[in-house]
């Protein structure tokens, strides 16, 4: 082949692969938007699904390939906070709460958990600061009580956090949240017999809750009755074990 003919193959063949790179770049470069929150969405769904189940480290790891993918991704950010919290990781949990309103999740939405996240800490002015009451639906209204209750308390408030325990069981006789909370604080002030019979009525409101067993096992245990708050604990652990399942 001559080489003027040699040559103008070769850069015939040179052109034909660039244009070639560059189709394949566009193409990538078109579809890789919707593909990442297509698979973040996917990554989410499996996440919220173990954190169902009490799977909280597959749920945490799922969440953080969802967040990799779409770091917007608002759901990922707030549940990762609460899986967080449930392991115990408070910076974590913290860092995500934050970021979850940095986006825009409502502050409502995450004010009873990062109120936990505030008692956790030992902040308890925070919680008391976060956590407000209007227009809240009954459930998160007995929840948002029990805490400020606790809050108070650990502010060296006890009339004020009595009276947040009261209107909690006022709201919602049946819940075992306020009776939980306030049994080993009636404890630590002295008033051992309302501490016993406040841990007992929130094992019967609640006989499958493992908390009210625990509170229920450690007043007894303060109290001296060493067999009641054995039997107490191992029912809490029993229905602990039962929930991780």
């Amino acid at each position: 082949m001559p080489r003027h003919h040699a040559k103008a193959h070769q850069t015939a063949r040179h052109a034909r692969a660039g244009r070639w790179g560059i189709a394949l770049a566009l193409a990538l470069a078109s579809t890789a938007p919707w593909a990442a929150p297509e698979q973040a969405s996917r990554f989410y769904e499996d996440a919220l699904q173990r954190y169902e189940k009490n799977d909280l480290s597959g749920s945490v790891l799922q969440l953080k390939n969802a967040i990799q993918q779409d770091g917007q991704l608002l759901a990922a950010h707030l549940l990762l906070g609460k899986a967080l919290l449930r392991q115990g990781e408070l910076k974590g949990a913290e860092a995500a709460f934050e970021q979850a309103l940095k986006l825009g999740v409502s502050r409502a939405e995450v004010a009873l958990p990062m109120g936990q996240l505030y008692l956790l800490q030992g902040e308890p002015r925070k919680l008391l600061d976060l956590v407000t009451l209007p227009g809240l639906p009954q459930q998160l209204h007995v929840e948002a009580l029990t805490l400020r209750g606790t809050a108070l308390s650990m502010s060296a408030q006890p009339a004020q956090a009595s009276q947040a325990f009261a209107q909690a069981r006022t709201l919602d006789p049946k819940s075992p949240l306020p009776l939980i909370a306030e049994a080993p604080l009636l404890l630590k002030s002295g008033e051992r017999d309302r501490a016993r019979a406040t841990a007992h009525k929130a094992t019967e409101l609640a006989p499958r809750n493992a908390a009210a067993w625990q509170a229920l096992g450690t007043v007894l245990q303060a109290l001296g009755d060493a067999p009641g708050a054995l039997a107490a604990l191992e029912q809490s652990i029993t229905l602990d074990g039962q929930l991780a399942e």
